[in-house]
């Protein structure tokens, strides 16, 4: 194995830990405005991650226009809203889980949508509008596209891993211009190309902080087949509420990008890939 992978396959060995409820999580600290509960290392975070589909059915001829996180789902079988992933794991824990039956959730909307679904992690958005993160922020990015150019006629795309990133001050939120700083989706993808597995293909503008690595999947293999799953790595920056600083950042896999190439990307694949992810 590549020196450079090792040290990633060393920072990669997490747990996380799934719940149905965010309630049944304790000691649980929530560091977004407008109201923020702050956190310390060791207290467990509310963390959750919205699965946006479209608010129609798929036999129904205006669907595919507006994507919505304006319902909740009730149930994931012919879902019409959004699918919430509830995580709540130590602060300052570098975790990694999968988003369990998530391929099979976003391939029950219609193939002609004209937008991307997308994902977004709740209390994460604007200082006026904190709930679900606006259109456009690090913290909601495009997870699954139709008809993606890189993949076969009739074929989609599916985020196959994501890095996220929460920045604390004090264990609360830090906001200019009103969005949290230092919180959101970090690019797997650099110039249209996955930094870690030359065989995926990007989803999302890779102009913007919404660039990720992909797989082609088509409504019959992602359908129920945990293969397709996306996940998720997690990791934290700053400080927590007593002033200590926060250190799982030093374990994110984009520290060790410019290593990505040849063998070391291959390895470092190999590695992501051979991580047990939790499902939520």
């Amino acid at each position: 194995m590549n020196a450079n992978a090792v040290v990633v396959v060393g920072l990669l060995a997490a747990t996380a830990h799934a719940v149905d409820k965010i309630t049944e999580c304790s000691d649980l600290c929530s560091p977004w405005a407008p109201s923020p509960v702050s956190c310390k290392r060791g207290n467990n975070i509310d963390f959750r991650l919205a699965v946006g589909t479209f608010n129609c059915t798929a036999d129904d001829s205006t669907c595919g226009t507006n994507p919505s996180f304006t319902t909740p789902c009730t149930d994931d079988v012919g879902c019409v809203g959004y699918m919430t992933h509830f995580y709540c794991g130590e602060v300052d824990e570098f975790s990694s889980f999968t988003l369990a039956r998530s391929a099979e959730y976003v391939a029950q909307s219609p193939k002609d949508a004209a937008f991307p679904l997308e994902i977004a992690v709740y209390g994460h958005g604007m200082l006026t509008n904190e709930v679900i993160p606006s259109p456009g922020m690090n913290s909601r990015v495009p997870v699954y596209q139709f008809n993606h150019s890189g993949c076969a006629a009739g074929e989609a795309a599916i985020a196959s891993f994501l890095v996220y990133n929460i920045t604390l001050d004090d264990g609360k939120f830090k906001y200019k211009n009103r969005e949290p700083v230092g919180n959101g989706f970090v690019n797997t993808c650099d110039d249209n190309k996955c930094a870690f597995d030359s065989d995926s293909i990007c989803i999302g503008d890779p102009a913007t902080q919404s660039s990720n690595c992909a797989k082609c999947i088509t409504v019959t293999n992602s359908d129920k087949n945990p293969e397709f799953d996306m996940r998720v790595l997690l990791s934290y920056y700053g400080t927590d509420s007593s002033g200590k600083v926060l250190l799982s950042g030093s374990s994110n896999p984009l520290n060790f990008r410019e290593f990505a190439v040849g063998g070391a990307a291959t390895d470092i694949q190999k590695d992501i890939s051979g991580i047990k992810f939790p499902k939520l």
